[in-house]
């Protein structure tokens, strides 16, 4: 498949910890929406930032959002390389994030602290009206979905944005570690997706 017509979704982490740019931090998500869904992108961003227990760090640094985020999936080896790589071929990777909705991978933002449990409210409605006009403005024909169960119940409805969807989406039991264990095999699916080019293997399921 065409690397231009793919697109790559996933979560973002509670830990943003990271500094070392591996991307320059010029694309932002804005400049790839038409002018009506930029404002519904911004206005949930400002609502999520003023949901209770929500702190967006304004003096903190500018990061890459691909290196800003640096828990589980974002330790998995190889993990960030991969995903630059996807990048260079010309994937359009973008992440979701329970403050800010949704940012390129070399998009820059601050610190912060969220939870998508805080935020779905605001993004539940929105996510897949952003995601849908992505997918059209910008000639997508497949996308790749890796995320938890939390952040798929966020992304409900965005299945409809008119490409051909594959989820990995692991199903592991609270009480066996899924905090520990979903980030880990959300990475390793995607570095094997993108050492394959883009070939999904059975990791993937396509939703129908």
């Amino acid at each position: 498949m065409s690397a231009s017509g793919v697109l790559l979704l996933f979560a973002c982490a509670k830990s943003k910890r990271g500094v070392q740019e591996l991307l320059p931090g010029q694309r932002h998500v804005q400049e790839l929406l038409s002018p009506q869904v930029q404002a519904v992108l911004e206005e949930g961003r400002r609502l999520a930032f003023e949901r209770p227990g929500v702190k967006v760090y304004d003096e903190s640094p500018l990061v890459p959002a691909l290196e800003r985020y640096t828990g589980g999936m974002y330790r998995v080896p190889g993990f960030k390389e991969r995903v630059v790589e996807a990048i260079s071929a010309g994937v359009h990777c973008l992440i979701i994030s329970a403050a800010y909705g949704v940012v390129h991978a070399d998009e820059v933002i601050h610190d912060y602290e969220a939870e998508i449990g805080r935020t779905q409210g605001v993004w539940r409605p929105r996510l897949p009206i952003i995601l849908s006009d992505y997918v059209t403005r910008n000639s997508i024909g497949t996308v790749f979905v890796g995320c938890s169960k939390n952040y798929a119940r966020v992304l409900q409805g965005a299945d409809r944005m008119g490409a051909k969807v594959y989820k990995c989406i692991p199903d592991v039991p609270a009480r066996q570690g899924a905090q520990r264990k979903v980030p880990k095999l959300i990475g390793e699916a995607i570095v094997s997706l993108v050492a394959s080019k883009m070939s999904p293997d059975s990791l993937w399921k396509l939703a129908v």
